[in-house]
């Protein structure tokens, strides 16, 4: 049902395909509509609005909420979410709304083709004030021809590109203000454009907005001529506030980077065609404030170019993301693992804007469905992600093609739809997997039995047509990315892709019983034929599989296809002929700590986690990272940076260790039985080598607060645990650890 209906869809009219528009975009328009309340007592005024674009709502002036690059990003042509904004607070006798709107994910540069209006031409608004009075009565005004529509500061703007925002275009802003006269030209009916949304779905919001959370201060480390660069000491992703002074006409021109190359000038060549600038024009006289409205960027480092006069007076570094509660934190005694969750935590903020993206700052941003899954269950320890994976289950959803097929990204960009796998990749091993595998880990997090088994039916659907493109349960080698990124130790495609389609079968049967789904026989069937399947084509009859590389046997392992014992052998082999190293990918990192811990090699994860040397997460830290590389040889001492076409400094995937944090070091484990924390372990593996003495953290649970501290002195070995009551424990700890357990 359309809750915004009779609402209209409304555009600026006007040229739409110059070269100018199709390279740059149009300038914003401002919508805007002046209304008066009834004269008697007021109970409540809500604004029902939301885009096609992203939009910034105004009443009186004031912003309705604090939210930036609404209604987020969805497939456009499938699901529209609409916004709620109580404004009682903000509303008078007379009033007037202003609804602002830029390009966003809908009109401007999507994906790395640098393609524009992927789902439509222009930017749209539509939206409802609803005014209830206390004595029952009930006042609606909708977007109509009633409106009006211009452009003002706001020149262009894009994700990708940046924003320009020229002072001396800006309109008088008393139009944001009730009793404001038209005359101040431009101002015109807006068009409708209702025919745009009849097949979308308009929907209420599901996840939080995104939001500023943090301001950063930053230091100015350079100055030559007309450019300074200063520096965020944090890679983050926002944008950036100036107050300046300066003459009119004087241009700022501001261009972010991630690193710094070895001559101090900004390292760009990763950001590939995003122009990642924003351009800001003064009026002049006064003091001015600048500040993108409808933009982002990836960056640390910030290089400012003045043609003109200008100074700048004060900046400040706005960090945006999806606000989501922070609902855990992990320290230990070694200050390098420290940063290394600081880097995962940070990486998660700067890729949770609206969907889990790949990167922030070059010319993609898009949700990999690869990267969202393997790191879902370190996001749901990190932060409160209920809503933010509801979201983007359904993102999930509304991606999937008739015959059950999920592609590498969601939601779906209408350029990618091709025969091109680069993007679609259908049944794509570790990436099309994400419909079994963020349903599940978000149901062992947050319990929720009636969302499970409402997406079950697209899971299945899923698995169906991966056994329907296998060979006799041989999943094909292709389309597949692989263990994305390893380190020179290429797995087995085909290997690989049987493995994750058993590991997804598997998780589905669960899913099936859990719901009380008819169909549980049916996969449990389709699993036990997987796995003969795999173990006669790829294991050997000594446990070695025909591809000798970490991450076959930690997914032959995972999807329990071969057991501890029968792997130990051959995959202890692995890591040592490594010389103690990791050589995984993106899909076999989730996997490696815990399945060395599992096999009672525990010393040896916490040598590889605390391992200073390449690759390792602890080389990137000391060589300057705050997040999560893409690569572990993004920047290396001997060979300066990597790949330049695909070179992400912001990019969580190979942090998901933090979940082997929380489940392994501190021991805090949930179990399937007692979903959403109603049921734990306590299994905590220590350091055996005594290097990380102590360990502490908490995870704030539905259920409450589970703390956890131990710590090691002289051999002595002892473990402090708070539980709240209504949580059923267990606890298995090693036998010469001494356990404390408080519950409250």
């Amino acid at each position: 049902m359309n809750t915004l209906y009779p609402a209209h869809w409304l555009s600026l009219a006007g040229e739409r395909d110059t070269e100018q528009i199709e390279r740059y975009g149009k300038p914003c328009p401002c919508f805007r509509r002046e209304f008066s309340l009834l004269d008697k007592p007021l109970k409540s005024a809500e604004l029902w609005a939301t885009a096609i674009g992203v939009f910034k709502a105004y009443v009186n002036g004031e912003p309705a909420d604090g939210d930036y690059m609404s209604p987020g990003f969805t497939d456009y042509r499938v699901r529209i979410p609409w916004l709620k904004y109580d404004i009682t607070g903000l509303v008078k006798k007379d009033n007037a709304v202003v609804l602002v709107a830029g390009d966003g994910w809908a009109a401007g540069y999507m994906g790395n083709r640098m393609l524009r209006r992927n789902y439509y031409r222009d930017v749209s608004v539509c939206a409802k004030i609803v005014l209830k009075y206390m004595d029952g009565e009930k006042q609606e005004i909708i977007t109509d021809d009633a409106w009006r529509v211009d452009t003002d500061e706001i020149m262009r703007t894009d994700n990708y590109m940046g924003e320009v925002v020229d002072h001396r275009a800006a309109k008088n802003k008393r139009f944001y203000l009730p009793g404001y006269d038209y005359s101040e030209g431009g101002w015109q009916k807006p068009v409708y454009r209702d025919y745009w949304i009849n097949y979308a779905r308009l929907s209420e919001e599901v996840e939080p907005r995104i939001k500023v959370m943090h301001t950063l201060v930053p230091e100015k480390i350079s100055h030559s001529g007309r450019k300074t660069i200063y520096d965020m000491k944090q890679n983050m992703v926002g944008v950036v506030r100036l107050r300046v002074k300066g003459t009119a006409g004087t241009v700022l021109r501001l261009r972010y980077g991630e690193m710094l190359e070895k001559d101090g000038t900004l390292y760009v060549e990763n950001l590939r065609r995003a122009e990642s600038t924003d351009t800001f024009i003064l009026k002049g006289g006064e003091e001015e404030e600048f500040r993108p409205l409808f933009t982002f960027h990836g960056f640390r480092y910030v290089e400012v170019r003045v043609t003109g006069s200008a100074e700048i007076i004060a900046m400040t570094g706005e960090v945006m993301y999806t606000a989501l509660e922070k609902t855990a934190e992990f320290e230990c005694s070694d200050s390098l693992v420290n940063r290394i969750y600081s880097n995962i935590v940070w990486g998660q903020r700067g890729n949770f804007l609206s969907v889990p993206t790949d990167c922030p700052q070059r010319d993609e941003r898009l949700g990999w469905t690869g990267d969202a899954q393997i790191f879902c269950g370190s996001a749901m320890f990190n932060m409160d992600c209920d809503k933010f994976y509801r979201k983007y289950i359904q993102d999930l959803i509304d991606s999937q093609y008739g015959d059950g097929a999920i592609g590498g990204i969601a939601p779906c960009v209408p350029h990618t739809e091709s025969d091109d796998t680069e993007y679609h990749a259908p049944c794509a091993a570790g990436w099309s997997d994400a419909m079994a595998v963020i349903p599940y880990e978000h149901y062992l997090m947050y319990g929720d039995r009636k969302f499970l088994k409402e997406t079950l039916y697209f899971t299945k659907k899923y698995i169906r047509l991966t056994e329907k493109w296998s060979d006799d349960c041989i999943r094909p080698a292709e389309p597949n990315w692989g263990d994305w990124l390893n380190v020179d130790c290429n797995t087995d495609k085909s290997l690989l892709s049987t493995a994750y389609f058993a590991f997804s079968t598997r998780l589905t049967a669960k899913m099936c019983r859990i719901t009380g789904d008819e169909d549980a026989a049916e996969f449990e069937a389709l699993y036990k034929r997987i796995v003969a399947a795999f173990r006669k084509k790829f294991v050997k009859e000594d446990n070695t599989l025909t591809c000798h590389t970490q991450t076959a046997y930690l997914l032959a392992c995972a999807a329990g296809i071969m057991t501890l014992d029968e792997i130990k052998p051959a995959f202890m082999d692995t890591l040592h002929a490594a010389g103690d190293k990791l050589t995984t990918g993106f899909l076999g990192i989730k996997f490696l700590l815990p399945t060395i811990c599992n096999l009672g090699e525990t010393q040896l994860a916490y040598k590889i986690l605390c391992s200073r040397e390449y690759p390792g997460w602890g080389y990137s830290a000391l060589n300057g990272a705050t997040t999560i590389w893409e690569r572990w040889n993004s920047y290396t001492a001997d060979k300066g940076f990597g790949d330049v076409g695909m070179n992400s400094f912001n990019h969580y995937s190979l942090g998901s260790v933090s979940e082997w944090m929380f489940k392994y070091c501190l021991g805090i484990m949930p179990e399937e039985e007692g979903a959403g924390f109603k049921k734990i372990t306590l299994r905590p593996f220590l350091d055996p080598s005594g290097k990380i003495t102590w360990a502490k953290g908490y995870y704030d649970s539905k259920m409450g607060r589970i703390s956890v501290k131990w710590k090691t002195t002289d051999g002595k070995k002892e473990y402090f645990a708070s539980v709240p009551k209504g949580i059923e424990l267990t606890v298995d700890a090693p036998k010469d650890v001494k356990v404390t357990i408080e519950r409250f």
